[in-house]
């Protein structure tokens, strides 16, 4: 189980980090104000989740 969450996060971040950086990572509260870049986030979290719930041996 440690495995999948490990994978889980390294998967999680690098899809949120990656428009993160884009966007600038010392204006995060920007980056989170927008409805949509803040549904990308919850979007991100809750495929992760699925995954890790539905598919077997996936992270």
């Amino acid at each position: 189980m440690t495995t999948k969450l490990i994978a889980a996060v390294v998967g999680t971040l690098a899809f949120i980090l990656v428009p993160l950086f884009a966007w600038g990572i010392g204006d995060v509260r920007g980056f989170v104000h927008h409805p949509a870049r803040l549904a990308y986030l919850a979007a991100t979290v809750l495929a992760q989740i699925g995954i890790l719930v539905f598919v077997p041996d996936q992270g």
